[in-house]
């Protein structure tokens, strides 16, 4: 009877066990020491998808994703060499559809006089908390719009490559998208997003895996290069340009402005190498800048001369004159710089002008004289709508107004009028005495000084006309 109580009671908690095993949240397993599973519980098809039975006496390393089954198999001899007594390990478990699942493992290993018998342990299903790590992880380091990594990220690695000397020379480029804002401004953020995507495509498409893509800024990306020389990073540059060109022909207008500088020794600092990068990119930009800009007025100052009559040897003359005159007047490189343009483009405006009232050979009557003066208004608009011209759109609005106030279009009067227009005002004057019409003969140039220190102070600001009188009478 006593041994039938004992048998039960054994009996009882087998079944408990069993019960326990079966229906505990997590894989019970064994495997020997040739890494074969011995024993596997049934919750592993609830886990994994497999049935125990088609588990049984395999290698549980086929089981582990190819990526994790060095470190795990390394584990593995450890504890076969008696250098661990327990396993705890995170790796990706192939489930039976195929995909793989992240389990945290936990077993003890079990020997006999120090040999390995076998080891016993749990296997969690941990994927869903390390898919949210990943998620974590992953915004922490990774910019949220174009999925390339961000700054922070970028400064890390940085820091990282440039203790390796193995990684030398290292290269960083630093692309700037060109006219962003006016795509945001213009388009709205939807088309400037498109745009950096665009970007990030043709960035990741030619630096692949040989290098770590960042966006560094709002239209800002910068590449870190490992051994890679100047001359590697031009071709990379030439491809990305060719990238671009096709992405023209496809409607998609995508241009960058890329800065680039090599690290080549360990004496050199990664951060000067960064700022340099930086320093190139923003001069690459300003000359692309500047080249737009001086095809695009190439192109308008040809339309003008078929349009308006208005000669480009005219435009050229005004502009060389309105310099010397700003010199005299001591302003900086930016504001000659500016006169310089509107003397080229005060005049836009006349293209939007009927063709009779432009070539009319004699005075306009008071109709035509009203269409005529809505030509700065128009090259206002004009100006204003365009981002290589928007920043001398108010002197074209006002090139006409008098220092009296009886100018037009809005009355302005002295200083209430900008700088730039007043000069241009007087010198425009000049040139016009000084060159023959079809309805009269060119004034001497004693003659058109004398008319414009007359009207000094009514038409024209006195200051500008003596400062224009000065440099005529150096010339002479």
């Amino acid at each position: 009877k006593e041994l039938e109580s004992v048998q039960k009671r054994l009996q009882i908690r087998e079944e408990m066990f069993r019960n326990l095993v079966e229906n505990i949240n997590c894989i019970i397993c064994e495997f020997d020491h040739n890494r074969r599973l011995t024993y596997i519980s049934p919750v592993v098809k609830d886990i994994l998808g497999y049935e125990p039975e088609e588990l049984q006496g395999i290698d549980y390393v086929e089981l582990i994703h190819p990526e994790d089954k060095d470190y795990i198999l390394t584990r593995f001899e450890s504890s076969n060499n008696k250098e661990i007594e327990m396993l705890s390990d995170n790796y990706r478990a192939l489930t039976k559809s195929g995909d793989y699942k992240w389990v945290k493992s936990k077993g003890k290993v079990i020997r006999d006089k120090d040999k390995f018998i076998m080891a016993r342990g749990v296997v969690f299903d941990v994927h869903e908390q390390k898919v949210r790590e990943e998620k974590i992880r992953f915004i922490s380091t990774h910019d949220s719009l174009t999925g390339v990594y961000n700054r922070s990220y970028f400064e890390e690695q940085l820091h990282e490559y440039d203790k390796l000397e193995s990684a030398h020379p290292i290269s960083i480029f630093i692309a700037d998208i060109n006219g962003l804002k006016d795509v945001n401004d213009k388009l709205g953020q939807e088309e400037g997003n498109k745009l950096l995507i665009s970007a990030v495509k043709v960035i990741n498409k030619v630096v692949g895996n040989e290098g770590i893509v960042a966006r560094i800024g709002g239209d800002e990306f910068a590449v870190l290069l490992p051994k890679k020389d100047e001359e590697d990073v031009q071709l990379l540059i030439r491809q990305i340009k060719k990238e671009c060109q096709v992405l023209e022909e496809q409607g998609i207008h995508l241009s960058m402005s890329i800065g680039t500088a090599t690290k080549y020794t360990s004496d050199e600092n990664i951060y000067d190498i960064l700022f340099l990068s930086e320093e190139r990119m923003f001069n690459k930009k300003l000359l692309e800048s500047k080249s737009y800009r001086s095809h695009l007025i190439a192109s308008l100052m040809n339309v003008m001369s078929e349009k308006t009559f208005e000669t480009k040897e005219h435009c050229q003359r005004l502009a060389s004159l309105s310099k010397e005159v700003a010199k005299k007047m001591n302003l900086n490189d930016e504001r000659i710089e500016k006169l310089k343009i509107l003397s080229l483009m005060h005049d836009i405006g006349k293209i939007a002008i009927p063709e009779y009232i432009l070539s009319k050979p004699g005075p306009l009557n008071d109709e035509e004289w009203i269409e005529m003066k809505k030509h700065t208004e128009i090259g206002y608009r004009i100006a204003k709508n365009t981002p290589e011209f928007s920043d001398i759109a108010d002197e074209i609005l006002s090139h006409h107004e008098r220092w009296d106030g009886k100018g037009y279009p809005q009355g302005l009067k002295g200083t209430e009028i900008p700088l730039e227009s007043r000069i241009l005002a007087v010198v425009d004057a000049f040139d016009a005495m000084t060159s023959d019409r079809v309805y009269r003969k060119a004034m001497s140039i004693d003659e058109a000084l004398k008319e414009l220190i007359d009207n000094a102070g009514t038409q024209f600001d006195p200051f500008v006309v003596d400062a224009f009188i000065s440099v005529i009478k150096e010339k002479l």
